[in-house]
C-alpha cells in the first residue's frame, strides 16, 4: 500500500463513525452502482491515469469533477437523497414508525431523514470514509453534503468482485493506494 496526498483535502482529518459510514455505503451503493448492482462510468479513465490525477483532483467543492478520456467534464459527487414521502400522509407515517424502529434496532440512520441526520453528525474539514467511498460538507456551502465512491477495478467486477483501489484515507489528504490490485491489473479500466 502506498500513500498519495490529496491536495485538495490536506487541511481535512479523518472520522469514522459507524452510523455515517453505513450512510455513506448506502447512499453509494444506490446512485452509483444503482439498483442492478452494475457500476456507474463515473470515472471513465485507466487506472493509471487517475492515480496521476489524484493529487491534484479538481475539487471545486461546487462540483467534484475530473476530465474523462473523452475530454468531458464529469461532476463525480452525489448529494444526500433522502426518501421523498409527503410527511401528511398515512403511509409516511406508517414507514416513519418502521424506519424509526430500525434504526434504534439496528444502529441505522431513517432514510425519511437522513440528510438532516447526517448533516447534524458531520463537521466540516472532516472526511467520513465508508467502504465504498467516503462522505464530506463543502466548506462554501456549510449544507452541501459530497458523497464521492472510491474508483474500483473493472477486472475485478468481471469475476464478481467490486475492489477499491483506494483501500483508506489518513489526515491530511492522504488516500490509501492498494498497489497489489494495481501490479494485479496494470492496464486496468476504472468504475
Amino acid at each position: 500500500m502506498s500513500d498519495i496526498r490529496v491536495n485538495a483535502f490536506k487541511d481535512y482529518r479523518v472520522e469514522r463513525n459507524p452510523k455515517i459510514a453505513s450512510v455513506v455505503d448506502d447512499q453509494i451503493s444506490a446512485e452509483y452502482f444503482g439498483g442492478d448492482g452494475g457500476p456507474s462510468d463515473m470515472w471513465d479513465m485507466s487506472m493509471r491515469e487517475f492515480k496521476d490525477q489524484l493529487p491534484n483532483i479538481d475539487l471545486g467543492f461546487d462540483n467534484f469533477t475530473h476530465r474523462r478520456r473523452d475530454g468531458k467534464i464529469y461532476k463525480v459527487y452525489t448529494a444526500a437523497q433522502p426518501l421523498k414521502v409527503r410527511k401528511s400522509t398515512e403511509n409516511y407515517q406508517r414507514l416513519k414508525k418502521v424506519f424509526d424502529f430500525l434504526e434504534k434496532r439496528e444502529g441505522k440512520f431513517n432514510p425519511l431523514e437522513v440528510e438532516r441526520k447526517v448533516a447534524n453528525g458531520m463537521k466540516s474539514g472532516v472526511i467520513y470514509p465508508g467502504k465504498e467511498g467516503f462522505v464530506f460538507i463543502n466548506p462554501n456551502k456549510k449544507n452541501n453534503i459530497n458523497f464521492i465512491p472510491y474508483p474500483i477495478s473493472m477486472e475485478d467486477m468481471y469475476i464478481g468482485k467490486t475492489t477499491p483501489y483506494i483501500t483508506d484515507i489518513k489526515d491530511g489528504g492522504i488516500f490509501v493506494w492498494n498497489d497489489a490490485l494495481e501490479r494485479k491489473y496494470e492496464d486496468d479500466i476504472i468504475y
